[in-house]
């Protein structure tokens, strides 16, 4: 563990502030969950993930859909959750895709430009992001994309499909 050498008092209510720089440093937004752990006498602050639930089933969903040269990746806020390219587990989202994210939009793109979707993997690809959206939060999403071909009507219904099926097992 890691010390900050930061010290705050708890409250009437029993709160504390993260201080801004420390949330800063490590991204954490406004209005974002954070999960509490107890390791012997520490309290220990993660990232949330509604995904920690259902991973398995993400992981079942990916595996079955067949979209030819097209990869299919469900993500949480902060990275790649489950994918049908294992080198992409994991991978971080791309400032650029949190942005997507945040507008809270259907989001296709079929000129094939360079975009960075997940942090150091720019390619030119043609991709459609599905924001997944629960009693306002934005909870991840699916995205779609391929180096070779446009993304057309079936790719945009099975992501739709899957969107919304993970959309009922978070909530």
């Amino acid at each position: 563990m890691k010390a900050t050498g930061v010290v705050r008092r708890i409250d009437d209510l029993g709160r504390i502030v993260i201080p801004k720089e420390l949330r800063r440093t490590l991204k954490i937004r406004d209005g974002e969950y954070l999960e509490i752990y107890v390791e012997d006498e520490n309290v220990i602050l993660k990232r949330y993930s509604s995904f920690s639930d259902i991973k398995n089933v993400c992981d079942r969903i990916v595996s079955s859909i067949n979209l030819d040269d097209k990869i299919i990746v469900i993500i949480d806020t902060e990275k790649v959750v489950s994918s049908n390219s294992s080198v992409l587990i994991d991978k971080k989202l791309s400032d650029y895709c949190k942005n997507l994210l945040d507008k809270r939009e259907t989001i296709i793109q079929n000129n094939n430009e360079v975009t960075e979707l997940l942090d150091l993997e720019v390619f030119k690809q043609n991709y459609i992001l599905f924001p997944m959206i629960s009693n306002s939060d934005v909870l991840g999403g699916v995205i779609i994309f391929s180096k070779n071909s446009e993304i057309n009507e079936m790719d945009r219904k099975i992501g739709d499909i899957v969107n919304n099926f993970l959309i009922k097992n978070v909530e």
